[in-house]
């Protein structure tokens, strides 16, 4: 798959524990996304999912977050969704 320009910056920011909107993630939301992003590589929509939720619960935005859940949603196969 070839991935933007635009996707590469955002899944770097987020690697790096950035938001999307320039402050630095929680450390527990951060550990939750690293595990996301763990599962994702695994082809594990669901783990990503699951790892996904505890980030929200630990202080990330769904807009932090929209980039990693696209592409769960994407390996889950709902292109519609993503």
């Amino acid at each position: 798959m070839r991935v933007g320009w635009q996707l590469a910056i955002a899944l770097t920011a987020l690697a790096l524990g950035v938001s999307v909107r320039g402050a630095p993630l929680p450390a527990a939301a951060t550990q939750q996304l690293g595990k996301a992003q763990a599962a994702l590589e695994k082809g594990d929509a669901a783990g990503a999912e699951f790892h996904l939720q505890g980030a929200l619960k630990a202080g990330a935005t769904r807009r932090d977050l929209a980039v990693v859940m696209g592409q769960a949603l994407l390996i889950r196969g709902d292109a519609a969704a993503a």
